[in-house]
């Protein structure tokens, strides 16, 4: 459903917090040829694969990747025109607590 939703958005650079193994990103970068994406992940052995994964889909020119904790990206202001927080949310609710 969220695949399906952004395909109807006009978007040129999105974020995906928490970007796991990059699922998603590289669902998007064939969907979305003309946009550019961004994967940050605090977990090396997921971006790693992650890594692995957007070189076998040839999108690497299209893809970065950073580890990084969500909350201290140290990316510039209006980085992206969509932001994902997809797999994260529990992470901050409970940094609450």
């Amino acid at each position: 459903m969220l695949t399906e939703s952004l395909q109807i958005i006009s978007f040129k650079n999105l974020i995906d917090m928490g970007c796991g193994t990059g699922q998603l990103l590289i669902e998007l970068a064939h969907l979305k040829s003309d946009a550019h994406f961004i994967g940050i992940d605090s977990d090396e052995q997921k971006l790693n694969e992650a890594r692995h994964r957007v070189q076998e889909a040839m999108i690497a020119s299209r893809v970065t990747l950073l580890a990084k904790d969500c909350t201290q990206t140290s990316l510039p202001a209006h980085s992206a025109d969509v932001a994902i927080f997809r797999n994260v949310l529990h992470l901050f609710f409970f940094s609450f607590f």
